[in-house]
C-alpha cells in the first residue's frame, strides 16, 4: 500500500518535470531560475521516495524473516 503512493509520486515528479522541460524547449518561459529551483525540488522529491520505498521494503524482508524465526 505505501509503495503504491510513493512510486505513483515518482511517476507523479517524473512526469511534472518532463512537461516543464518540454514546455521550457518550446518557449514557455517561467525564468530558468524557478525552473531549475522547481526540476531541483523535484528531483529531491524523487530520490527521496525511492529511498523510503527501498528502506521499507528492506527492513520489511528482515521482519518477515524474524517472525518466520529464520533470524535470531
Amino acid at each position: 500500500m505505501l509503495h503504491n503512493i510513493f512510486l505513483k509520486v515518482i511517476i507523479a515528479c517524473v512526469v511534472i518535470g518532463a512537461a516543464l522541460f518540454v514546455a521550457e524547449i518550446w518557449g514557455l518561459s517561467i525564468g530558468e531560475d524557478l525552473l531549475w529551483k522547481i526540476l531541483g525540488t523535484l528531483f529531491v522529491v524523487t530520490v527521496a521516495s525511492g529511498l523510503v520505498m527501498v528502506a521499507k521494503n528492506d527492513l520489511g524482508n528482515k521482519k518477515d524473516l524474524k517472525d518466520n524465526n529464520y533470524l535470531d
